[in-house]
């Protein structure tokens, strides 16, 4: 049983390292904080944005899904305030 666990919290901090470094790279938003969160990652960017990451879904579709909204939502003047990619239907909110 403790074995289990210790697998699964390494899985949940590889998860994590790998959801930071594709941030990274991708250069969207800097990031002020990861954490879990239900069925996911919660990241809050330096600028205020929080997005909550799904873990079954894949990380570098979401960032380029991600990098998309911001862009429209620079275009549309408006301040995105959060992003949730762990449903079928991501939910933004202004």
């Amino acid at each position: 049983s403790i074995r289990v666990e210790q697998t699964k919290e390494k899985k949940e901090q590889t998860d994590q390292e790998k959801l930071k470094s594709t941030i990274v790279e991708s250069k969207v938003f800097e990031i002020e904080s990861i954490k879990n969160a239900q069925e996911g990652f919660e990241v809050k960017s330096k600028t205020g944005l929080t997005v909550f990451f799904s873990k079954e879904k894949n990380f570098d579709e979401s960032i380029r899904t991600l990098q998309t909204l911001l862009a429209k939502a620079k275009i549309d003047n408006k301040t995105v305030k959060q992003i949730d990619f762990r449903f079928d239907k991501i939910i933004v909110k202004y």
